[in-house]
């Protein structure tokens, strides 16, 4: 039997914007290489319990434990200093965002984007660099020759998996995903689809993903959370989640009665 690490423990996480509740008293666990799911309709509380884990803001109350070091016990992101939240955000994990233009310098070349990531003590030598970003350009199926261009002349097929190939390139142990497919074409979402399951399987990275397309988190995920009002109404394995929802609410989700 394989023991896998634990990569983030939530416990109780919650979050006020005043008096109203973005997401309250939140829990679950993330174990290495599984692919959790978030769920709901518009103003469910999945964006605010994303922005809550990503680090974009700080949870009103509650823990987030992520395994910064697989020798140490978890650390609660809540409780270390920013400079080292900043630190972790460029390496350990990554943030895809549901418009490609906001997580890329449109004015910075396909290659340069991707090299922000890379950077370190380990490699700095230029065409090593160069090599690597060309390498995960191939993984994400998009043109080697386009290295040199900028991602402002790209479709929003091709700048989604520039955005990916950015991120999944410092090797994180997590990435949020935040709509990945949103606003794309059909056709370009399936093959995108693809990619990210073939990377991220190969890559055995953790994953979170915020989508209002059940179809998505079906062929995606392992786990999901459903939300509504702020609160997880279900959770569960995501196949026995969708094929036999237990509330009410899912019911009416995977009924396509509420528009999530």
């Amino acid at each position: 039997m394989i023991v896998k690490d634990k990569i983030l423990e939530v416990k109780n996480l919650t979050h006020y914007y005043g008096e109203q509740v973005g997401c309250e008293d939140i829990s679950f666990d993330l174990y290495q290489g599984e692919i959790l799911g978030i769920v709901g309709e518009s103003g469910s509380g999945k964006s605010t319990l994303l922005k809550c884990l990503s680090g974009q803001i700080s949870p009103s109350q509650g823990m987030i434990n992520f395994c910064i070091d697989k020798s140490q016990p978890l650390q609660d992101l809540c409780k270390i200093s920013e400079q080292k939240k900043r630190s972790l955000m460029r390496k350990e994990w990554g943030i895809v965002q549901q418009n490609p233009r906001d997580g890329l310098r449109l004015r910075v070349s396909a290659g340069g984007n991707i090299a922000e990531r890379i950077i370190n003590e380990e490699i700095k030598n230029y065409s090593k660099i160069r090599n690597k970003a060309l390498e995960w350009m191939d993984k994400t199926e998009m043109e080697k020759s386009r290295i040199d261009d900028f991602p402002v002349n790209f479709s929003g097929g091709m700048q989604q998996r520039l955005q990916i190939s950015k991120i999944l390139s410092s090797n994180p142990k997590l990435v949020y995903m935040d709509e990945p497919t949103g606003g794309l074409d059909v056709s370009v979402q399936a093959k995108l689809l693809d990619t990210i399951t073939i990377i991220v399987r190969d890559l055995n990275v953790s994953m979170i993903i915020v989508s209002h397309d059940l179809a998505v988190v079906k062929f995606l995920t392992d786990k999901l959370l459903v939300m509504k009002s702020g609160k997880v109404v279900e959770s569960g394995l995501t196949d026995r989640v969708l094929d036999d929802p237990q509330h009410s609410y899912t019911q009416l989700l995977t009924s396509s009665i509420l528009q999530v």
